[in-house]
Parts: C-alpha cells; sequence; structure tokens
C-alpha cells in the first residue's frame, strides 16, 4: 500500500504535461487552426472558433470546437534544467 501511495505522489508532483501541438477544431466551418508559439491568436475561418498560447498555454474562444492539442508527459526535474 505505501508503494502504491509514493507512486501516486510521484505521479501527480514529478510529472507534468507539457503541451507538443496548440490546436482545436471548429465545429461551425471544420478548420482546423493551431497556435505555434506564445500569444499567437490564430482564428478560424467563420471567426467563431480562437486558440492561443502556443506550447506556453492553452486558451480557447467559442462554443463548438474539438481539443485536438497534444501532450507529452515530462518530469519537473528536465523542466527545472531547461529554465535555468
Amino acid at each position: 500500500m505505501l508503494a502504491f501511495l509514493i507512486a501516486l505522489v510521484y505521479n501527480l508532483y514529478m510529472k507534468t504535461k507539457k503541451i507538443k501541438i496548440n490546436k482545436a477544431r471548429c465545429n461551425y466551418c471544420g478548420w482546423v487552426i493551431e497556435s505555434q508559439h506564445r500569444y499567437h491568436l490564430n482564428f478560424c475561418d467563420c471567426g467563431k472558433t480562437f486558440v492561443d498560447g502556443g506550447q506556453e498555454y492553452l486558451r480557447r474562444g467559442g462554443d463548438n470546437w474539438q481539443e485536438l492539442s497534444e501532450f507529452e508527459i515530462v518530469e519537473l526535474d528536465s523542466i527545472i534544467k531547461e529554465q535555468q
């Protein structure tokens, strides 16, 4: 039981998701839109859906879209090393 709890804590606090691809599909016009870098606000063809944030954060607008973003699981140690 203790090993399970340690593994659970490790997975919750020592690993996180990193955004690889930040994109969504507008269900009104069918366009797939992608934000490629921070503050890259991108609208679909009909203007009812947008994505923003690149690989830094996920931001969506609209009321009828499908999430298509891709993530990778990384350990916090590697993220800390990248930022030093």
